[in-house]
């Protein structure tokens, strides 16, 4: 089961407004409840739930209040069904969100190579490759000292051997 919102966050994601109330009206019992939870989860994460386990429980409860149908009816709908393949495409056109397709794909790879994408922020791949380009380390790491000499005082000089 996915992490439980806390109730601010449910009710900016979760609650459901004129238009998708409308678009539960042929629908009754889990159908209606597996409908209305898909488009809530696609603008919270971006993507349609694999499964149930995704959802938070208390997101789950949420909807179902709203749409009038127990929450542990969820447990019935079943996302991976042509029922629920049906339900996305009909989103989709709500929506008008499409999935990516080739030349969706090309046109986001040409448009991250012409380098409009926003900069990175410096990772640890690229502090080792600024590294291997420059020739110089960025930061000295400290040498490791075995464990059989003693710990010298940073002050006192070395005596010349004798």
């Amino acid at each position: 089961m996915a992490r439980d919102l806390g109730r601010d966050e449910v009710v900016d994601h979760f609650t459901l407004d004129g238009d998708e109330t409308r678009w539960l009206r042929n629908k009754t019992g889990v159908t209606r409840l597996g409908f209305a939870v898909q488009p809530k989860f696609l603008l919270w994460r971006g993507r349609f739930p694999k499964m149930r386990l995704e959802l938070p429980r208390d997101a789950i409860e949420h909807v179902a209040r709203q749409v009038g149908v127990a929450a542990t009816e969820l447990a019935l709908y079943d996302f991976t069904s042509r029922t629920a393949q049906r339900h996305r495409t009909g989103i989709r056109e709500l929506t008008g969100c499409s999935e990516c397709s080739r030349t969706d794909l090309v046109k986001l790879t040409s448009w991250l190579a012409q380098g409009r994408a926003p900069p990175r922020r410096p990772g640890r791949q690229d502090r080792h490759r600024t590294h291997r380009i420059s020739g110089r380390p960025l930061y000295r790491r400290p040498r490791p000292r075995p464990c059989c000499q003693p710990r010298r005082h940073p002050y006192r000089r070395r005596r010349p051997p004798a």
